[in-house]
């Protein structure tokens, strides 16, 4: 097998069409890095330096790299049986046993579970059966979807309408029609001068009132969100917001869906997202931690309702339910999710996230006292900081703080975190991380802030 062992081995240019990354430095190689092993929370590069991967990845190497117990499960699983489908009735034992034990968790409780291979994926599979479900209700106006400002859900063509981020719908002519986003729900940044929390969640809730008056209760097929904002800057809503945004769908007859792909698998200390945020969703989206990223694989979780409307649509379809994927319900990507769940049950993950996110907030809100330093927040173990210019500096449209910042922070300290729009760092490290290494990734990260301020 042909092996790179270094970027002066791939030449002048990747072969590799690189997702959200400056294309034309890339032609020359610029800015790229090789990341050739990993264990725990740590990756190491090219030249074998370690860094200490403070993002797991892209949010989704929650048990941290190289474990030994999910590399056996995969390997097992591949020995026993490497491929199969879950297609015209047949399935696989790990799909079933998982798509019970998912369900047991969850909130939904009661219903069936449909697995995809990513985040995206599962939000578009969603819109697809929620549309299916409807027509079968007899409710064929009942197809458009909310989601908010910011929100991020995925990049097939439905998940990116789904997505309320505009850098992600330009040149691409999205969002489709029937995506509608409502305001995002960020106090820091989006609160009126004076604004208490609550009169910020009433009007956010007056918003998307207005919003589903003008376009008419009986269009919308569902309000989707993410309980946590990831890649749109880790938006904590104030408390309150849910329950009266639920509160208003609910009067309306709008159902909500919860997308858990980052959420989901004890990021917040909880097993989902919507059991720390007291939200009571009808779907559930999940990926990222369900296999700790160790193979590509989502989740899909639908109420029994719906399944009782996709399966009257069936009925009316000839009794034949024309939806299917290859790799749904991959026998070794539903392996290894079994294998996270046992790991973290016994293991006891979910109390240690308890723990650290006590050390993770105390080191990030004290960040606020940093003078690049804007806005702290945090919930389980995510968190971000918004930084912002000194005193007496321009202003910084275009985010080269942030980038300065990361910059300093990977090639001199060893650390990567997200960077994001509106100058935000974004952690959110291996769920398996320790006190130490809580501190030393702050450490790490106070040290490029100092840098960056005098260089």
């Amino acid at each position: 097998m042909n092996s790179i062992e270094s970027i002066a081995a791939i030449g002048a240019a990747s072969s590799t069409l690189h997702g959200f990354a400056d294309l034309r430095a890339l032609q020359q190689s610029a800015g790229l890095k090789l990341i050739k092993a990993g264990r725990g929370v740590w990756v190491h590069d090219e030249a074998g330096r370690p860094l200490l991967e403070a993002a797991s990845g892209m949010w989704c190497a929650s048990l941290g790299f190289g474990d030994p117990e999910l590399v056996e499960a995969a390997i097992e699983q591949f020995k026993t049986l490497p491929y199969y489908h879950t297609l015209g009735g047949k399935s696989v034992v790990p799909s079933e046993v998982l798509s019970e034990r998912l369900l047991a968790k969850s909130p939904i409780g009661k219903g069936k579970v449909y697995f995809a291979c990513t985040g995206s994926e599962g939000n578009d599979f969603l819109v697809k059966f929620v549309r299916f479900a409807n027509n079968a209700a007899g409710l064929p106006k009942k197809k458009k979807f909310i989601s908010r400002t910011n929100g991020y859900h995925g990049a097939t063509l439905a998940a990116s309408s789904l997505t309320g981020i505009a850098g992600n719908h330009k040149g691409f002519d999205l969002p489709l029609p029937g995506f509608l986003h409502t305001a995002d729900p960020h106090y820091y940044r989006n609160a009126l001068p004076g604004e208490s929390e609550d009169d910020f969640c009433q009007r956010m809730v007056r918003e998307l009132r207005t919003l589903v008056e003008s376009e008419g209760p009986e269009t919308i097929a569902g309000f989707l969100a993410e309980p946590v904002g990831g890649a749109g800057g880790v938006v904590i809503p104030p408390a309150g917001y849910y329950t009266r945004v639920q509160e208003l769908l609910q009067g309306f007859g709008i159902p909500f869906f919860s997308d858990e792909v980052i959420t989901g698998v004890g990021r917040l200390g909880d097993w989902f997202g919507s059991d720390t945020m007291g939200i009571k969703p009808r779907a559930i989206v999940m990926g990222k931690g369900l296999t700790s990223a160790y193979f590509p694989l989502s989740a899909v979780i639908l109420e029994q309702e719906l399944v009782d409307r996709i399966t009257e649509g069936s009925d009316r379809n000839g009794h034949y339910f024309a939806h299917g994927a290859t790799y749904a319900g991959h026998p070794v990507g539903c392996a290894i999710a079994l294998a996270v769940l046992d790991i973290i049950e016994r293991r006891n993950i979910l109390d240690h996230v308890k723990r650290m996110a006590e050390v993770f907030k105390r080191r990030l809100l004290a960040l606020q006292e940093h003078p690049l330093v804007g806005h702290a927040r945090c919930v389980g173990l995510v968190g971000a900081v918004e930084l912002r210019p000194l005193p007496g500096a321009a202003g910084d449209p275009g985010g080269e703080l942030v980038k300065k910042v990361h910059a300093i922070a990977e090639n001199r300290y060893g650390l990567i975190f997200r960077k994001l729009a509106n100058n935000v760092c974004a952690f959110s490290p291996p769920l398996v991380i320790t006190e130490e290494e809580i501190n030393e990734l702050f450490d790490r990260f106070i040290a490029a802030l100092d840098s960056a301020m005098v260089s």
